[in-house]
């Protein structure tokens, strides 16, 4: 109030001041705030001067008002009071201390940059993990994201978004859902070694075997129910065919060291590489040096009728041929145009 600003203040004001009450009750309020009045008080004298009202949000002082130097922030406003004279006799204060506000909006915001940057490491880590990641929400188990590996495992397809079962329909019947199922059902994780899936990489190639370690692990929501499940998966197919092939070679090497015919050992090497193989028919056959024919010597059939004797390659079509120069496998899909 007045030139000199004395203070005059509400009880509600007195936390504000601090170790200041009450000597602040009645002095000037420059005298009260040393530290403060270089900034708030060029406001306050021109209000005082002009009557034009002032607002200021979140400022920040630094002051020693309890003891010891603290960053404080208030929220206040300075407005004109009018004397009975109509002149301006003094300078009524508004003002809210937002220090705890502003305090705990840092570490609000502290924490979320730290939470963005532990999600950022978690995402880094996720995509670039040398494992199949997945990760399925629902009874349905939609595809909400996939790492890279994953992505290689079944292929350049879209995955994402969909069921797993409308994602990759080949799975249907394999007792993959059933598992997932268990783990929803009962929150507790699953482990298998070595577990064999038929899966389709493109979409145009036939299914193939696929050896994978996994672990199914349930994720559950803020109260604690299984809401999703993170597929684990360790792709050991080379690993398992380099082994069954180093297998296969030993038994085989057992198998004809001891025969002593060109007949026997093309039938036992036929029936044994078929047998390895899986396949319906396998046959050994000797090329002509003019590579026009070739005589089909023994084979080795499972559930059809034997096939030997002489054969054209044009019989078979041009690139036949062409694939056994470049050592490249001959795949027929259609057996009605080809029959073996």
């Amino acid at each position: 109030w007045g030139q000199r600003m004395i203070n005059l203040y509400n009880d509600a004001y007195i936390p504000i001041l601090g170790m200041r009450h009450p000597f602040a009750f009645g002095r000037a309020a420059a005298e009260v705030w040393p530290d403060a009045w270089p900034t708030a008080g060029v406001q306050a004298e021109r209000v005082l001067a002009t009557g034009e009202p002032t607002w200021n949000e979140h400022v920040p002082f630094l002051l020693t008002r309890n003891g010891y130097s603290e960053e404080a922030y208030f929220t206040f406003s300075y407005s004109p009071i009018f004397d009975d004279h109509g002149g301006i006799g003094g300078v009524l204060c508004v003002c809210t201390e937002d220090t705890a506000q502003i305090r705990l909006e840092r570490e609000r915001d502290a924490l979320l940059k730290a939470l963005d940057a532990q999600r950022a490491q978690m995402a880094d880590a996720f995509e670039q993990s040398p494992a199949a990641l997945a990760i399925l929400r629902g009874p349905d188990y939609v595809v909400e994201s996939v790492n890279r590996r994953y992505q290689q495992l079944v292929g350049a397809r879209e995955v994402v978004g969909k069921p797993l079962a409308e994602a990759i329909p080949e799975i249907q019947q394999q007792g993959f859902i059933r598992l997932l199922d268990n783990v929803r059902a009962s929150g507790l994780p699953f482990t298998g070694e070595s577990m064999t899936f038929s899966l389709r990489r493109t979409p145009h190639e036939t299914v193939s075997e696929t050896t994978l370690e996994c672990v199914y692990q349930p994720m559950r929501d803020a109260e604690g129910k299984v809401n999703g499940v993170l597929v684990h998966g360790i792709d050991r197919t080379e690993q398992t065919r380099a082994q069954a092939h180093d297998s296969f070679l030993l038994m085989l090497e057992d198998a004809l060291q001891n025969l002593d015919s060109a007949e026997a050992i093309c039938e036992t090497g036929a029936e044994l590489l078929g047998r390895h193989l899986h396949a319906n028919r396998c046959a050994y056959a000797i090329v002509d040096p003019d590579e026009d024919a070739f005589d089909v010597r023994a084979d080795y059939v499972d559930g059809t009728a034997h096939l030997t004797g002489r054969f054209r390659f044009s019989d078979f079509g041009s690139d036949l041929l062409e694939c056994l120069r470049e050592n490249r496998p001959w795949v027929v899909q259609d057996l009605e145009a080809h029959a073996p």
